[in-house]
């Protein structure tokens, strides 16, 4: 797993060729890696975590999801 901060309050998270934006402790967009495939949360936050969505999957196709998916891969991501 790799963690990495991309500024204030936004983190990405990869492991397993998927790679998972959070807002504050939220999952908000992922990147398929090995494709060319985003999803972000269908979810209407702030503007400011809408831009940072917004840039993290520019280039991508996106395909919108529910907030209840991006939280199931969260659970994914939880080492035990």
């Amino acid at each position: 797993m790799d963690v990495k901060p991309l500024g204030s309050n936004q983190t990405m998270v990869s492991m397993g060729g998927v790679s998972v934006l959070y807002s504050y402790a939220v999952p908000v967009a992922a990147i398929m890696n090995n494709s060319h495939k985003a999803f972000k949360t269908d979810h209407k936050w702030s503007s400011t975590t809408s831009k940072h969505i917004n840039k993290f999957v520019k280039g991508f196709e996106v395909v919108e999801v529910s907030q209840e998916t991006m939280d199931d891969w969260k659970k994914a991501f939880i080492v035990r």
